[in-house]
């Protein structure tokens, strides 16, 4: 949400800069000639994957662009001693439902797997 002034709270979420500059410049128009409106995105918040199980530190964690597994992993502080690292299963969910990654963390950092990367929304268990 956004709030201005004039406007109150705008939603923000889900809508492009683009889309919030049109909708925000319409809004003003009531009460300004010719509004001039700039929206710049200067950090994008809503990008997380959740990691639980036998990690250090379990819960969301912000992610940006291209991530992966491994980085995931150390984002929660890395594997507790309990930790089944080649029974890392990815939760995705799907059109159809929820898809299953099983992901075998040793075999991608002996170089063996490629490291399979995380997308928004993505639970990793670690059991």
């Amino acid at each position: 949400m956004i709030s201005l002034p004039l406007l109150g709270d705008v939603p923000a979420a889900g809508k492009t800069a683009l889309q919030l500059k049109q909708e925000l410049g319409s809004r003003l128009s009531r009460y300004v000639d010719k509004p001039e409106v700039t929206v710049t995105l200067s950090a994008i918040n809503s990008y997380k994957v959740f990691v639980q199980g036998h990690v250090t530190n379990t819960g969301a964690y912000p992610i940006t662009g291209t991530s992966t597994i491994t980085q995931a992993i150390s984002l929660a502080g890395g594997f507790t001693q309990f930790a089944d690292e080649n029974g890392i299963v990815i939760l995705r969910g799907s059109g159809s439902g929820t898809e299953k990654i099983r992901v075998k963390y040793k075999r991608i950092i002996a170089g063996k797997d490629p490291d399979v990367a995380v997308l928004p929304g993505d639970t990793i268990v670690v059991p």
